[in-house]
């Protein structure tokens, strides 16, 4: 039911681009207890049209479904924009923005076998600077911020086609990142938590079991055996965004 979906709570992980925020996004998708979809910010995008609505009638559900269906990288979500409505219309108009926002959440079909979902989460680089908002949003939110050394970062930029690759660029991009992340995080310490890109793959299940308590979850295996999840990945999605990292 919406309450109960109401009553899970979010985590958002964040960083610069190439620092592996895909790469534990999808150690986290393989946990039967987390709902976490691929990248797709339309929560925050669609915020200004839809925050302030009183009533979710028939006309404003088909235009807010019109308009995430446009969101840039939505179609990975692979939702049943048939059976969303249905569900948003069965809540009542008496939804609010976040309510709305939790349901399309919630109807993301997972790669991966579920149980009871006790934890949504998200994961976009965009997101760092604007964890205050989210935290509006989505009250009692918890934020990874995944570092990748600069160098390295970097390196891995120059292998894309989303952001200049300029030295000077990318080393203040990644400054003012952490710093923002940071600021963020003296604010409320026991909501924020840094981990190393480099500790997550040299150790991944301590790094895993460690967070896994900070978002007060039970760490479960499959979260290091996504792998096994590969050629049915790529069935669905193309290999770009396999593997991207």
């Amino acid at each position: 039911s919406l309450n109960d979906i109401n009553n899970i709570p979010f985590f958002f992980i964040v960083g610069r681009p190439r620092s592996g925020t895909t790469l534990l996004r999808t150690l986290f998708d393989a946990h039967p207890n987390v709902c976490i979809p691929p990248e797709c910010k339309f929560a925050l995008d669609l915020a200004p049209a839809y925050r302030k609505v009183k009533r979710w009638n028939e006309d404003v559900i088909d235009r807010f479904l019109r308009d995430l269906q446009d969101q840039i990288f939505i179609e990975l979500w692979k939702l049943d924009f048939t059976k969303l409505k249905n569900e948003l219309m069965k809540a009542g108009p008496e939804m609010d923005y976040t309510e709305v926002c939790r349901q399309v959440y919630y109807s993301y079909r997972c790669l991966f076998e579920k149980e009871e979902i006790l934890l949504f989460g998200d994961k976009n680089p965009g997101y760092t600077i604007y964890t205050e908002k989210l935290e509006k949003l989505f009250p009692g939110s918890k934020f990874i911020h995944i570092t990748r050394d600069y160098r390295d970062n970097y390196i891995s930029i120059r292998n894309v086609d989303f952001e200049l690759p300029l030295v000077s660029m990318v080393s203040e991009k990644w400054k003012y990142f952490v710093r923002k992340f940071r600021k963020s995080a003296r604010k409320q310490p026991h909501s924020y938590r840094e981990v190393r890109f480099e500790d997550l793959v040299t150790n991944p299940e301590n790094v895993l079991r460690e967070l896994s308590v900070f978002l007060g979850i039970e760490y479960h295996a499959e979260m290091v055996d996504y792998h096994t999840k590969k050629q049915y990945l790529l069935s669905i999605y193309p290999p770009e965004f396999i593997y991207k990292c």
